[in-house]
């Protein structure tokens, strides 16, 4: 190949990247980390090893620092340097692009010196500084690896291993010192002083001697041993793994890893691309990643990978809406209202609307009438008296849809939300007057009231809040949970009195005695009422705000936050330093419930509604599914809760208050008796809500004790008593309750080593699910795909598989000796509950002859989880259904089924079926779940059937032209034929 040139003859600061097509936008991320950090002192070469990184993305990273003159980006094809070697790995996350660094003493034969750097970390310091570190007769410098360190304290093998760690280095290796082990991950690599010794094609063709547990990182340590300068592990921090291993790394190597953490120079999202923070968004350290990751070109590809669940649409130019017809906000005329005559004029006169007496005398008329008194239009005209000179205003956001209970105080003015689309006639203000922005009620939510009382109003003091959810200015007035919130079962007067919120003269004393006035703070580490999905989330926690925004819920997707960040830099760059502290803390103001200053107010508008309107302009919210179209209303309490966090900084005074919240608003005319019990029911149901789980967590604990203590009992009996039958073996180990008790921590610690490492790996590839069904004779393999069988689909001598899944191993003695003779990653599958867990249960003996990992299976029927490293796979009496599972779980573009044969015809082979034919139906159930679960979780996976049998017109059907020439009843015009050759496949 053509020989590289440095691209500066000085002061040339010489960087190798290596990477794949699907790596390509996280080594953007590391090249414009490395861009952002550079000075104007030393010129940049950055050189990216590759063999398949397609045009577009070539093109994007090309586009990084091409306006610096002294940064410089090449790309170089290695393709004919690698094209000799076939490498063996035991760890599925070392890909062939981890040797591409190997090629560097051959290809790079005019450099001296260069930094390695993986594709999985960013650089948050000058790099010249490492490049000048004088490495004397060094082959290299790097840091000790505290992971490594931590495995060699281990007794027992890791996964797919035979030897503990320590053993496997000294033995299998051949490295003397397991304790000088450097991660290869960030390096100072010598060229000339390794050339006196080594080569690439020796480094090379020793990688293919042997399988090695991480391929050229155990190469360089053996190679190197005696020849490293250790750099500060600051240079190189791992980030957490999360389950605390590095405390097992040794006391001295644990204290630096730990003191690295505040000055690291380099963070490395270390673990086979499954810590990258599209793929782990609460990972430590996330914010440094999209810091850099949202400035590069690949900034829509990363939010993408981050929202795989999820479709928006770029808007293509600015929505047309169309404003509702003027509506006439007068008082509603019923009643004394309209009356034009002398009395009237009397009553006017003496008694004022609004005014005490005024009431008291319409209560007594439309009791005389027999008529329901809706008391609305007085409090309304109360408060009207108070508007003109009002120095408070807390504006409600009032649903337009739904009559809510007022509050009797001129301090809260009723605005409607969305009053453009109101075709009623209103007592109640509106946001359609003025300056404002109605139209957007739906993706604004209550912000539009918000932006209507900024432009439209004056106050010395302006509040928002929700016709639910209103401050509280009353200490002691309820219990508050760890949302925040006062709950009350109705908004009703004796709650209102309750809370004082009628309460004129004690707000106008009360609010000035503040700058800002925030309701309803939450500590995130402390939320209950999202335990079920925080239990599901990565370690187990939320630990701060980030980790809260990220976890995905039905209100936004996770990308957004990450968006709203990038315009605050863009947009209000003298807010940002603030928010990135913010996401780092676990006080969370949530609600938009607050009041403030005049000049506050004025300030918090300037710095959100900008945002929110260049949010609103770059996506259309109204084609997104379900609470994702009220996205910016979501997104202004983020800018809330930053704006707040900003001014605390910056000195202001910031009182913090519940939130009260009604759960009931609606004006009832006359409750039933019906009511009246369901709202006491209620209120009951609310005074016990805490003690109530605390006692279930209690009586939780004493069933699990005492399910623990049954099972002792019966062991200990049957010890004595010599029963040793089948029956009660059954009994002791395939209870349900004991199930759900005993082996959630066994699963996910199995699922955890057995899959965690190929989470999204072949994302944009194609996989195949090869069963032994009788149409799998008729496939031949689709080049590049990566292979799943099943059963004794490994026998077919035509099929290289890359994964095999078994579950009723044992009943098939006829091929189970010969598994032991193949060589690709193998799972051996149990049922996590009932007699099918005894009865189909891999032996230790199997497992370690085939280094296997061990997974559980779900009971027939049961629900398919998206996160297989905590939940057990889909079982529906079929392995192809948890090889479908997993397929899923690496996130490709395009999943092929062969040999899926929903029948009884027997298999591949020509053996006859042994499944019981009523299985069949819960085939049939488990595929269609299958499809429903991908659809809604992997909607960009294709799912295609070759040659279907019972699964025809369920996914998308292809035919193979042999298979079609051995049935001629099948009309071939209505066929898509699916041509396979050894070079490549056509559609």
């Amino acid at each position: 190949m053509e020989a590289v040139i440095p691209a500066f003859s000085e002061n040339n600061v010489a960087v190798l990247l290596t990477s794949s097509d699907l790596y390509a936008p996280y080594v953007g991320v590391v090249i414009e980390s490395i861009l952002e950090n550079a000075t104007d002192k030393n010129n940049y070469d950055i050189l990216i090893f590759q063999t398949d990184i397609s045009e577009k993305n070539q093109e994007l990273l090309l586009r990084i620092g091409a306006e610096r003159e002294n940064f410089s980006v090449r790309i170089i094809d290695i393709t004919d340097a690698m094209q000799p070697y076939e490498f063996q790995t035991v760890n599925k996350a070392h890909k062939k692009y981890n040797f591409y660094r190997l090629t560097a003493l051959e290809v790079l034969t005019a450099y001296n010196k260069i930094i390695y750097l993986d594709s999985d970390l960013v650089v948050c310091t000058d790099l010249a500084e490492l490049y000048g570190i004088e490495l004397g007769d060094r082959y290299l410098a790097a840091t000790k690896c505290i992971r490594m360190a931590a495995h060699c304290q281990r007794k027992t093998p890791l996964g797919g291993m035979e030897l503990p760690m320590r053993d496997y280095l000294i033995q299998e290796v051949g490295i003397q010192d397991p304790d000088q082990y450097f991660n290869s991950g960030v390096m100072l690599l010598g060229l000339d002083n390794m050339r006196t010794g080594l080569t690439s094609q020796q480094l090379l063709e020793f990688s293919t001697t042997k399988k090695f547990a991480t391929v050229e990182q155990d190469v360089l340590n053996l190679l190197c041993e005696g020849r490293v300068l250790f750099l500060p592990l600051e240079w190189n921090y791992l980030c957490p793994k999360g389950n605390g291993m590095e405390q097992m790394a040794g006391e001295e190597l644990y204290a630096e890893w730990v003191s690295a953490k505040e000055n690291a120079k380099i963070w490395h999202f270390v673990g086979g691309g499954s810590a990258i923070p599209c793929n782990s968004p609460t990972i430590d350290g996330a914010e440094l990643f999209w810091r850099y990751g949202l400035n590069s070109p690949f900034e829509m590809i990363l939010l993408e990978r981050l929202d795989t669940n999820a479709k928006l649409h770029i808007k293509e130019g600015p929505k047309k809406v169309t404003k509702s017809p003027a509506v006439d906000t007068t008082l509603s005329q019923e009643g004394p209202l309209t009356r034009k005559n002398a009395v009237k004029e009397l009553v006017k006169r003496f008694f004022p609307y609004g005014s005490d007496c005024y009431i008291a005398l319409k209560k007594i008329y439309f009791k005389l009438k027999h008529k329901d008194y809706n008391p609305t239009i007085d409090i309304l005209e109360r408060k009207s008296l108070y508007r003109p000179n009002g120095k408070i205003k807390i504006y409600v956001s009032r649903r337009i849809d739904l009559n809510s209970q007022v509050v009797n105080n001129p301090i809260f003015q009723d605005v409607r939300c969305g009053a453009c689309y109101d075709q009623n006639p209103s007592a109640f203000l509106g946001d359609d007057t003025g300056d404002n922005i109605s139209q957007l009620r739906i993706p604004f939510c209550e912000m539009t009231v918000l932006y209507w009382a900024w432009k439209n109003e004056d106050a010395d003091y302006y509040g928002l809040c929700h016709y639910r959810r209103y401050p509280s200015f009353v200490s002691g007035s309820g219990q508050v949970d760890t949302r925040g919130w006062i709950s009350e079962s109705c908004l009703d007067k004796k709650a209102i009195k309750r809370h004082r919120l009628d309460d004129f003269q004690l707000l106008q004393k009360v609010i000035p005695q503040s700058d800002i006035w925030v309701a309803g703070i939450m500590d995130v580490t402390k939320l209950d009422f999202l335990e079920d999905r925080v239990r599901a989330w990565p370690g187990g926690k939320i630990t701060n705000i980030f980790e809260l925004f990220m976890l995905v819920n039905t209100n936004h997707l996770p990308s957004f936050p990450l968006v709203v960040l990038k315009l605050i830099e863009e947009i209000r760059p003298q807010y940002y330093p603030a928010a990135t502290r913010y996401m780092k803390t676990t006080k969370y103001y949530a609600y938009n419930c607050f009041v403030m200053r005049k000049s506050i107010f004025h300030k918090f508008c300037d710095f959100a509604f900008p945002i929110l309107f260049e949010l609103d302009k770059r996506y259309n919210f109204s084609l997104s599914e379900r609470n994702h179209k009220r996205t910016p209303g979501y997104m202004s309490e983020f800018l809330y809760g930053i704006f707040v966090f900003w001014a605390i900084e910056q000195g202001y005074d910031v009182k913090e208050t519940p939130l009260i919240f009604f759960h009931e608003t609606r004006i009832l005319k006359k409750p039933t008796l019906t009511n009246r019990i369901q709202l006491a029911i209620h209120k009951f149901h609310k005074k016990i809500s805490n003690s109530y789980r605390i006692l279930t967590r209690m009586e939780a604990a004493q069933v699990n004790f005492r399910q623990r203590l049954q099972v002792l009992e019966q062991k200990i009996h049957l010890i004595y008593s010599g029963i040793n039958s089948q029956e009660n073996v059954d009994a002791l180990t395939s209870g349900v309750k004991l199930n759900i008790s005993c082996l959630a921590n066994q699963i996910h610690e199995y699922h955890k080593a057995a899959f965690s490492e190929f989470k999204n790996c072949h994302r944009g590839q194609t996989v195949v699910i090869v069963a032994s069904g009788p149409t799998m004779k008729y496939y031949y393999p689709i080049k590049g795909g990566a292979h799943i069988g099943m059963n004794a689909s490994f026998i077919n001598p035509i099929v290289k598989l890359d994964y095999y899944f078994a579950t009723d191993f044992e009943g098939h003695p006829e091929w189970s000796e010969q598994l032991k003779n193949y060589d690709f990653i193998k799972f051996f599958g149990q049922y996590s509950s009932g007699n099918f867990c005894n009865t189909f249960q891999v032996s230790e003996k199997i497992i370690d002859e085939n280094h296997g990992r061990r997974f559980f299976q779900g009971a027939p029927s049961q629900n398919i989880h998206y996160d297989i490293e905590y939940y057990p796979l889909a079982g529906f009496y079929t392995i192809a259904l948890q090889a479908l599972h997993f397929a899923l779980y690496t996130n490709p573009k395009a999943i092929y089924l062969v040999g899926c044969d929903c029948n009884l015809t027997g298999y591949f082979d020509g053996t006859a079926q042994k499944t019981a034919s009523n299985n069949i139906d819960f085939w049939m159930i488990g595929y269609k779940k299958m499809k429903e679960f991908a659809a809604h979780f992997y909607p960009e996976t294709e799912i295609i059937s070759i040659n279907p049998v019972g699964l025809k017109g369920l996914f998308r059907d292809v035919y193979t032209e042999n298979y079609l020439d051995d049935h001629p009843e099948i009309d071939r015009s209505r066929c898509e034929v699916l041509t396979i050759t050894e070079e490549e496949i056509t559609v």
